[in-house]
């Protein structure tokens, strides 16, 4: 395989992450009053004002802070996505015993990101609230 048919399947296969991380956007924004809701939650429980309301400063603020949401949430949907198309891409210049670590490497990865997401949303959120206000 010569060096512009590498360049070619890469192409394709950042293409397919894009039209990924595209859907996943699309999906996301169109839950996105959902979802601030449930990133508004921790301090809506610190507060005694309810509804909490975003305080926005500019014309587009608003607008900005929901398609900087349903990017960022469109990159995580698509995070399956585009391991695969990572994988799919390496995997063929990679020895056997190289192959292996992938799956358990890969499982320790997407745990600690959950786990992490968890921690961050259940204890450090929550306690960094209560020291601040």
């Amino acid at each position: 395989m010569g060096f512009l048919d590498h360049l070619e399947e890469l192409r394709w296969r950042i293409i397919k992450i894009i039209i990924a991380i595209l859907a996943g956007g699309l999906i996301v924004f169109w839950f996105i009053d959902l979802i601030l809701e449930i990133m508004l939650y921790p301090i809506s429980r610190t507060t005694s004002v309810n509804p909490i309301r975003l305080q926005v400063l500019s014309v587009q603020g608003m607008f900005l802070i929901k398609w900087t949401i349903a990017v960022i949430g469109g990159i995580i949907i698509a995070i399956p996505v585009i391991t695969y198309q990572c994988w799919k891409f390496i995997a063929p210049g990679l020895y056997v015993d190289e192959k292996r670590f992938a799956l358990p490497f890969t499982l320790f990865s997407f745990i600690s990101f959950i786990m992490g997401i968890l921690f961050g949303y259940f204890v450090l959120i929550p306690y960094s609230l209560n020291f601040f206000s």
